[in-house]
């Protein structure tokens, strides 16, 4: 069985680096949708189902955090992914502590993009297969309310914030293996 294919916006007002990673995504097998400013961003978002969206923090008509606002506060959001021009920077914090996935600084390699793209692609999949199995349990268990997890914690909502951007950094700076 095909996994299936990961669905990327890529919103990005520079025109040739927009078009170096959708070429470069779509060349790896993603499906790509590029647009050029934060508005056409956030309007996509709303209307259309995405599992990853890159986005840049400085585009016109809305910058990146507030797209990241209005796609966290979707029924099913995508992972974030922000993209800034310093890897310390304020925005690029600000952007993890509103619940981006990660963020990527420029110049970046275009490996680097596919690789995170890829892994919160795999987040988002694991955040949908374990919602499906909580309420598979809940059914099982005679519906009602959620029901506390292995963890302690009671099952929320499919989109639900699941721990945030613990991934982010390693996906971007991985740390020395453990073991």
């Amino acid at each position: 069985m095909t996994a299936p294919t990961l669905r990327v916006l890529v919103a990005e007002d520079e025109p040739h680096l927009g078009v170096l990673v959708e070429e470069c995504l779509r060349g790896r097998g993603l499906e790509v949708v590029l647009v050029r400013d934060g508005g056409e961003a956030a309007a996509r978002l709303a209307a259309e189902r995405y599992d990853v969206a890159l986005l840049d923090v400085q585009m016109p008509v809305a910058d990146g955090l507030v797209v990241l606002d209005g796609a966290r506060a979707l029924a099913d959001p995508p992972e974030v992914i922000v993209v800034t021009g310093n890897a310390a920077g304020h925005a690029a914090v600000e952007a993890l502590r509103r619940g981006a996935y990660a963020h990527v600084a420029k110049p970046y390699r275009m490996a680097e993009v596919e690789l995170v793209v890829r892994r919160a692609g795999e987040k988002r999949a694991l955040r949908a297969e374990v919602a499906a199995l909580r309420a598979e349990l809940r059914a099982l268990r005679g519906g009602g309310a959620a029901s506390p997890d292995a963890g302690g914690r009671s099952g929320g909502p499919a989109g639900g914030d699941d721990g945030g951007s613990e991934g982010a950094s390693h996906a971007v700076q991985p740390g020395p293996p453990t073991g």
